[in-house]
């Protein structure tokens, strides 16, 4: 199957062929991920897109046709639309500033007085559900990022970067009760 085009292969993933789909996968997902890393300036937006437009085309590669212009264009065009949604989701939030950053990488290792526990503890359940179960899941349970996309049935991707949000919230939240015990 490697010396078949993108297009000939098009037969064998309607039919759910995973070599099919690993041929593509291997053939196209440098293409992808450099073009979102461009795109985009982050390794993990990449890496998430690029994840996310393979999961696609495992979901609707059947339904692709050739007719309508090649298996890399319509793998761009996935791509594309990805970024988007990835780029409305972080224009939704803030950034930290940069000081307060520090604290958004581990809260678990700034935290070394036992008030500033208690109040990460309390301030976890006060984050959104989404959030909640992904930081409780990989940092509580110290889940691996596979493990927690299984049980919340969510890409690993999407796993990744919900949790780098509950730390940047909570690490928001608790930024005045760190600034009072320095």
């Amino acid at each position: 199957m490697g010396d078949q085009t993108d297009e000939e292969l098009l037969p064998a993933l309607r039919r759910g062929d995973e070599v099919a789909f690993t041929v593509l996968y291997r053939r196209r997902q440098g293409a992808i991920f450099r073009y979102v890393l461009q795109m985009s300036g982050c390794r993990e937006t990449a890496a998430e897109v690029t994840q996310e437009v393979f999961l696609a085309l495992m979901r609707q590669g059947g339904s692709l046709d050739s007719d309508r212009g090649t298996v890399l264009s319509w793998l761009y065009a996935v791509a594309r639309r990805q970024m988007s949604k990835h780029a409305a989701v972080a224009r939704r939030y803030e950034s930290l500033p940069e000081d307060e950053m520090e604290i958004a990488v581990d809260p678990r290792e700034d935290l070394e007085h036992a008030d500033l526990r208690e109040q990460l503890r309390a301030r976890i359940p006060a984050l959104p559900a989404v959030f909640r179960e992904v930081l409780v899941l990989c940092v509580v349970e110290e889940m691996s990022y596979a493990e927690a996309a299984r049980i919340a049935e969510v890409p690993e991707g999407t796993i990744r970067s919900r949790l780098h949000r509950a730390k940047a919230m909570l690490a928001e939240r608790l930024a005045p009760a760190v600034r009072r015990e320095l």
